[in-house]
């Protein structure tokens, strides 16, 4: 998962998709990174992304 983590990452930095940003908060969720994923989810939604 460390790899996916890395190139979701990179992705959102450049792109700040909404998509990537909800892709990446699940990550940081099944990680155990509630608050991170908290943050990204948020992050996600203001980008356009997704609220599944």
């Amino acid at each position: 998962m460390m790899e996916a983590m890395q190139y979701l990452n990179s992705s959102w930095i450049l792109s700040q998709s909404g998509t990537v940003g909800n892709r990446l908060a699940r990550l940081l969720e099944k990680e155990g990174q509630r608050d991170q994923a908290r943050r990204m989810y948020a992050l996600a939604v203001a980008a356009g992304g997704a609220e599944e």
